[in-house]
């Protein structure tokens, strides 16, 4: 999106007329309470904050205090957005971008599931509700969109490695998203900057994850199934995921377990099974440990292993106890 538009520009890109995908309002007022989860659980979108009901542009400066307000509404809703300044004509107005939330249900703080229905928020009742519901646990968290993502973002060199495992040509920086569609961690659009790439990519192949996941660390345990499994440390994660498991890992105290080395261009080899492997585990920000045990897109990218590999997309520790003897990147 431009960063500055006339006024008749700005209309001829955003339309008068509120759809699905398109809210208008004053400034940032409580009902946006509604609109944030009603977007994400539709097709994600766009409020636009310094517009009348009369269609009037007045402005909304992203200052302090609105981006704060919008903050504090998509936490309240479990969401995470992007809020950005526009200059239209004489006026800035703050424009939040709002993702399609895949894999897990996003309610309203009272817990009303909602969804975009022209330029209304409406609620789902009965079968719809049920039916809904159970199509959106079908989708892993994993394919939800990593907002913000861009070329410079990615760790070519891991890229390659992955590259070269798939026996793919190695990318350079204008082709790297292009890339991550062939891989299957990101979809295409009109243009290869246009891709959108998926958190499956933010997790393993970004150079700085927790751009993307700002609550990210790491658990390790080493307890056994037959006895209290609640030994772990937190540990600071820097890097592409795929980078930071590829390499030994080791505490201060108790049995040291690690992933070993990778050799190069054999990104799978750091997944050989061992009681040190690591697994990945899904789910959305902040919701319950994923129930679901799949991860053939990552064995895939990872290269042949036995080891079952999704992502992890999670805010807050679950218990361990049930991964004894791995590790597991907590975001």
């Amino acid at each position: 999106m431009p960063e500055r538009l006339s006024e008749d520009d700005f209309w001829n890109l955003f339309g008068r007329i509120e759809h699905q995908s398109l809210d208008f309002k004053r400034g940032v007022p409580d009902d946006i309470l509604a609109t944030i989860p009603a977007m994400a659980m539709t097709d994600g979108g766009l409020i636009v904050h310094g517009v009348a009901d009369d269609r009037t542009i007045i402005g909304c400066p992203l200052s302090q205090n609105t981006a704060d307000r919008i903050q504090r509404y998509a936490r309240e809703c479990d969401v995470e957005v992007r809020a950005r300044p526009v200059q239209v004509g004489e006026s800035e107005i703050t424009v939040t971008e709002m993702p399609e939330i895949r894999g897990r249900v996003v309610t309203t703080p009272d817990g009303r599931l909602l969804r975009r229905v022209g330029g209304d928020s409406q609620p789902l009742r009965g079968d719809a509700h049920s039916r809904f519901i159970r199509e959106r646990e079908d989708r892993p968290g994993e394919e939800e969109p990593a907002r913000g993502f861009r070329s410079d973002d990615v760790d070519l060199s891991v890229l390659n490695e992955v590259l070269a495992a798939e026996a793919r040509p190695a990318a350079e920086r204008d082709n790297a998203l292009r890339a991550l569609v062939d891989l299957g961690v990101a979809l295409p659009g009109e243009s290869s900057a246009d891709a959108t790439v998926l958190r499956a990519a933010a997790v393993l192949l970004a150079r700085d994850p927790g751009k993307f996941f700002p609550t990210a660390h790491l658990l390790g345990s080493w307890g056994i199934r037959d006895r209290d499994a609640t030994e772990s440390i937190p540990r600071g994660c820097r890097g592409s995921g795929l980078a930071f498991v590829a390499r030994p890992l080791s505490h201060d105290g108790g049995r040291a377990q690690g992933t070993g080395a990778r050799p190069p261009g054999r990104v799978g080899d750091a997944w050989a099974p061992s009681p040190g492997a690591g697994r990945f585990r899904c789910d959305g920000d902040g919701g319950a440990p994923c129930r679901r045990a799949g991860g053939g897109r990552f064995r895939r990218v990872l290269g042949d292993s036995d080891v079952t590999v999704t992502a992890v997309l999670h805010a807050d520790a679950p218990a361990v106890g049930a991964f004894a003897g791995c590790w597991a990147i907590q975001m």
